[in-house]
């Protein structure tokens, strides 16, 4: 993930196992909308490393 915040410094946030569980009702088939699906994220710890991932401010690598 990385900040486009206009105020404050750039922010890269890598976040290597995330588990997203839907909160709502997924309606997937639909003929006059695009489709919506409401979802949380827990960022989980690498069991290797017990890291949750890095955060990196005033950088300037571009997203993906």
């Amino acid at each position: 993930m990385l900040g486009r915040n206009e105020i404050g410094a750039p922010v890269t946030m890598v976040l290597p196992i995330v588990s997203f569980t839907p909160t709502g009702t997924i309606d997937l088939i639909s003929a006059d909308k695009f489709s919506e699906i409401e979802i949380t994220g827990d960022v989980l710890a690498d069991p290797l490393t017990a890291s949750f991932g890095t955060l990196d401010w005033n950088t300037a690598i571009p997203a993906p």
